[in-house]
């Protein structure tokens, strides 16, 4: 199995997180199980359907998809020799770039069918028609560099806030944001939810989890209680149970199960 990310192109920095391919020949175990954590971030993936299948919960997925931000575990199955192209987007993307309210995708995902700009070839039509997961980022990039909503009410605010959150890897307040951005905490809720698809609690809840497993996974520790403080949990057992809620794992279970976990 291999695993790729690609440069992001400089205009594209602000909306796009990470561009990446997964190729696999079919070989060794089969189906491959892969299991989804909360991460808070849309994005989109492509399969090509002459390759292989993916399984969420069941389901067949279509061969493109756009997905929400992830606030929960969940299962991924593939079967099939998969060739997979996809794009981790910054926070806010699903309504700056796509139009839509992000709390409609929450844990969901929609068929990327009709994804398309005026007078252009569906994206879904291009991937199909394309070789090579390189030349499947190159389109991906030439569409998101096109698809750019104009102006929405709110963004400045909510944009500053993600940021905010990120910088502090969820060590901040909801009060000092809203001091920060001159709005009220309903109105930072409302705007939460429209652009980036849950409440700003739960958004610093799961980046302050974020920020926590990338020190887990840097091995940049002595004891788990070292990572608990740091992230300014109560304790350990706080730190275990986040982990537990937001993984499906415990810290340790994680560690020797990383292989299977995007």
């Amino acid at each position: 199995m291999q695993y790729k990310q690609f440069d992001i192109p400089p205009a594209l920095k602000d909306k796009v997180h990470s561009f990446w391919t997964l190729e696999d020949d079919g070989s060794g175990t089969m189906p491959k199980v892969f299991r989804t954590i909360a991460d808070g971030r849309p994005g989109l993936i492509f399969q090509h359907s002459d390759s292989g299948t993916m399984y969420k919960a069941g389901k067949k997925l279509p061969p493109l998809f756009l997905y929400g931000a992830t606030t929960k575990h969940s299962l991924i199955t593939l079967e099939g020799n998969f060739k997979t192209t996809g794009v981790f987007f910054s926070p806010l993307v699903l309504k700056t770039v796509f139009g839509l309210d992000a709390s409609l995708l929450t844990d969901d995902c929609m068929d990327g069918a009709d994804i398309h700009q005026a007078g252009r070839q569906r994206l879904l039509e291009q991937l199909l028609n394309s070789n090579t997961g390189a030349q499947q980022v190159d389109m991906l990039s030439g569409f998101l560099s096109g698809a750019v909503k104009g102006d929405v009410p709110s963004r400045d605010k909510v944009e500053y806030a993600v940021s905010r959150i990120m910088a502090k890897r969820g060590n901040i307040t909801i009060e000092e944001l809203t001091r920060d951005i001159y709005v009220t905490e309903r109105s930072l809720e409302r705007a939460f939810k429209a652009f980036v698809g849950m409440s700003p609690k739960l958004f610093i809840r799961i980046s302050r989890f974020r920020a926590a497993m990338g020190q887990l996974n840097n091995s940049d520790y002595g004891r788990l209680t070292d990572i608990a403080f740091a992230h300014d949990y109560a304790d350990q057992s706080h730190f275990t149970r986040t982990f537990r809620e937001f993984t499906g794992f415990s810290p340790r279970q994680y560690l020797r199960q990383s292989g299977e976990v995007a």
